[in-house]
């Protein structure tokens, strides 16, 4: 997966600089996959749901977590 689409909007699942609608930098800084929920086995490939983390360029003490489902969907978006 190199892609999350969120409100109609792409956010790239690697190092580059991206932009939010009000103009913020921010990058991808990592990738969690959630244990705490089994994995599945999907066309012989094992997935897990997983929550990916941004962070603004200007603070990187705020950001967002995105968590994509087992087909890569988005699920979720927790600002923090």
């Amino acid at each position: 997966m190199d892609v999350i689409t969120y409100k109609s909007k792409k956010i790239y699942l690697d190092n580059r600089t991206q932009f939010g609608t009000l103009g913020e930098a921010f990058m991808c800084r990592g990738a969690e996959l959630i244990t705490t929920q089994p994995a599945k086995w999907i066309n012989k490939v094992e997935k897990h749901l997983t929550k990916w983390t941004f962070r603004y360029l200007d603070n990187l003490e705020k950001g967002f977590k995105i968590t994509t489902g087992y087909n890569d969907e988005f699920i979720s978006i927790d600002k923090f």
